[in-house]
């Protein structure tokens, strides 16, 4: 039996994170704290799971009817935060939100524009994906969402365990929900 984690083949037995319903909360909330203007940061060598937030993301802010300035680095990593953000700041009008389809990449998107003067969350506020133990540093304090590889791991357990018992039954996906971590690069929006 096969059951595959963060990736989609036809045939197998999938867990995912649930990608899109995390996006679009991160669009909500932008839209919440009355950001006007959004940006997607994401990669050009992008897994499937960078694909699916990217594209739930561009739905989810035209829904809000929010435009989206997009920009990408090479691959899933802090330098290309760091060279995404380089090219959203010559855009003619900045993102006073963006999303970064990782941790990483928010990383190096935060230090490129503070290096430039700009403040975070003041003049831009971020979120990242999948909270990474230096999302929670104090120079970072990234907003993000929190990935359960121990959950995952079970629920891809309970599949194989599943598919001995039935193993002619039809594929099965699971999508495990990852909670938003609120920090100071996003924070709530104040109640009223």
């Amino acid at each position: 039996p096969l059951v595959l984690i963060g990736r989609s083949e036809p045939g197998a037995d999938h867990v995912n994170t649930d990608n899109a319903g995390a996006v679009e909360r991160a669009a909500r909330l932008f839209h919440a704290l009355g950001r006007r203007r959004f940006g997607l940061v994401g990669a050009r060598h992008a897994t499937p799971s960078v694909v699916e937030r990217e594209g739930a993301f561009r739905a989810a802010a035209e829904a809000l009817d929010r435009p989206v300035v997009t920009a990408r680095g090479v691959d899933s990593t802090y330098e290309s935060g760091a060279e995404a953000a380089e090219a959203i700041l010559e855009e003619p009008t900045l993102p006073d939100a963006v999303f970064c389809v990782n941790d990483l990449i928010a990383l190096g998107f935060m230090d490129a524009i503070r290096r430039r003067g700009l403040r975070v969350p003041e003049d831009i506020a971020v979120i990242g994906f999948d909270d990474i133990p230096e999302s929670a540093w104090d120079s970072y304090a990234l907003t993000t969402f929190r990935q359960d590889p121990a959950r995952m791991a079970a629920e891809a357990i309970g599949l194989l365990e599943r598919r001995r018992e039935f193993p002619r039954s039809s594929p099965v996906t699971i999508r495990v929900e990852a909670p938003l971590v609120l920090r100071r690069s996003c924070p709530a929006p104040l109640s009223s």
